[in-house]
């Protein structure tokens, strides 16, 4: 398998940097959907926390403290984040249930305006 990827990496480097591009984008709309998530959650004095990589990330709400293992993860307040979940359906956000969020090439900047805009109304208000 090492063989064909050099051989297509040799061969086609036009699609590989169009994908290295395609992927830069989905990146930049992560990372800037992360800041911003953090920053209109700590405008609103709510806990938020965020981790993981731009395209893939976990958001967490009123953790009191770091967690680090099961117990840490058991002690904080778990039924925040369904509830959340809950509204962002309604308002047509899709999420995974269980706080995991993707953003892909298809993502554009005006997507992750309107997450944010939505991401506003509900963390300032008692969801």
């Amino acid at each position: 398998m090492q063989g064909f990827y050099a051989h297509v990496l040799h061969r086609d480097p036009p699609q590989f940097r169009i994908m290295g591009e395609d992927l830069r984008h989905a990146h930049a709309m992560g990372r800037r959907l992360m800041d911003g998530i953090a920053a209109i959650g700590a405008a609103a004095g709510r806990r938020v926390t965020i981790r993981g990589f731009p395209t893939a990330f976990y958001v967490a709400f009123n953790e009191t403290s770091p967690v680090t293992d099961y117990r840490t993860l058991m002690a904080q307040d778990r039924s925040a984040y369904p509830r959340f979940w809950a509204a962002l359906q309604d308002r047509g956000i899709r999420a995974i249930p269980g706080g995991l969020w993707f953003v892909s090439t298809a993502h554009t900047e005006a997507d992750i305006e309107q997450t944010l805009d939505l991401w506003t109304g509900l963390v300032t208000s008692r969801f």
